[in-house]
Formats: structure tokens, sequence, C-alpha cells
């Protein structure tokens, strides 16, 4: 099948999708140990369980805060896209806003089996595997994620990165931020509180008509911050 790779930024009109009693859990990723991570489960020390999240390499905030505007990680583009393939992205991402959130909340409770069947209809090889170890970590480590009051999380579209002509694969990214915090669902020690941004990159395929993650990586991780932005 023939690929088209699209770069357009900014020219999409598709709401951010901010955590709420339907979209998303009250809650924070979650990784058995210490720092979250969006995508790869790394195993951490069984004393401090991590919240999760996607694959992302785990990077240090900068010591002394920023004085200076942000800058875009990505520059806007003014080219429009045709309307099928607007159409086919605003479809896609409505479904990966579901996967998100029902992945967010399987976070609330690791070990319950209704929320794990809820996000893993909408998840398919690799990436459902990671999340799944993710959860057993979470879970063997007692760690449950909980809102921060008055930061929900949220999830923004950013770019089209690429489609078939049939229509039925379809890249894009994504700026993801976790704001719950993760605790001990026994003694609610707060065993990880820090904001992370992550700008993602995810992969669906249309099958039997309906849109399934079929891979899911993250591109940057932005430690600290509530957007996907770059400050000098």
């Amino acid at each position: 099948m023939r690929f088209l790779t699209i770069g357009v930024v900014g020219a999409l009109t598709l709401a951010a999708c901010t955590s709420g009693s339907d979209a998303e859990p009250a809650t924070t990723p979650p990784v058995a140990a210490t720092s979250p991570t969006t995508a790869a489960s790394p195993t951490s020390p069984a004393t401090e369980p991590t919240p999760p999240t996607t694959t992302a390499p785990t990077t240090t905030a900068a010591p002394t805060p920023p004085t200076t505007s942000p800058i875009s990680v990505l520059e806007p583009s003014t080219t429009s896209l045709p309307s099928d393939t607007e159409a086919l992205f605003a479809d896609a991402f409505a479904s990966y806003q579901k996967a998100w959130t029902a992945l967010r909340l399987a976070y609330t409770d690791p070990a319950n089996e209704d929320l794990r069947a809820a996000f893993a209809s909408r998840f398919t090889g690799d990436v459902l595997d990671r999340y799944i170890t993710n959860l057993d970590q979470q879970a063997a480590a007692n760690a449950v994620v909980v809102q921060r009051n008055g930061q929900p999380n949220s999830l923004t579209p950013v770019e089209i990165v690429s489609t078939v002509e049939d229509h039925t694969f379809v890249q894009f990214l994504v700026c993801e931020t976790i704001s719950d915090m993760s605790v001990d669902a026994t003694t609610s020690e707060v065993l990880f509180d820090r904001i992370d941004s992550f700008l993602s990159r995810v992969s669906m395929e249309l099958r039997d008509g309906t849109w399934v993650v079929v891979n899911e990586t993250v591109d940057e991780q932005f430690s600290g911050q509530e957007t996907c932005e770059r400050i000098p």
C-alpha cells in the first residue's frame, strides 16, 4: 500500500481532550517505582513504584526555571489537508481519545479486570503488552493513580504524519500532559508526584470498522512541564 506523508501542524480544529468524570481517570500515570514514562514500562525498584505512560526516555528538568518565552516544538504550517484526510484524522483521533481515557482509568485500579478489558479492546500488539505489563507492576506495588486537584490530564492533537491511500492507517503526533499522582492504595503515601508532558507518536489501523492503536512511542518527554514546548 502506498504511504502518503503529510506535515501539517495547527491546521486542524480538533478540541483537546481533558480529564473529567467521563474522559479521564482522576489520576496520574503510574509505574511501580520512580519517574513516569509513557509507552514503555521500565522495571522500577521494589521500594519506589513509578507512574507509567508510553515509551519515553526520562529527561531531567532544568535546574533553573526558565525566564524566556517558550518555543513550540513544531513550526506551524500554512498547508491545508484534503477534506477526506482531515475527516480521517478527526475520526482516528476521536477513537484515540477514547482509548487514552480508558487506559488512564485503568491506572486508577490496576487489578480491576473490567477496566483492563475496556482499554485492552482499543489496543493491540506490543503496545497492548507493554501497558498490561505496566499495570501488573502497579498492582504488585499496590500503587494507584489519583487526580491532582484542579489539574486534570490533557490530550491535544499536534500533527498528522502519514496515512495510506485506502485510509486504513494513520499516524499522528499528540501532546499528552499527565498530572495524576501515584499513591499507595492502602496508606495513601505519595509514590510519584510530578507533572510531565509527552510528545507521542501514535499509529492506528482501521480493523473491521474500528480504529485500533497498533503502536505508540514517545518522541520527547518534557519533565515538569504542562506543555510540549522546548524552553530555551
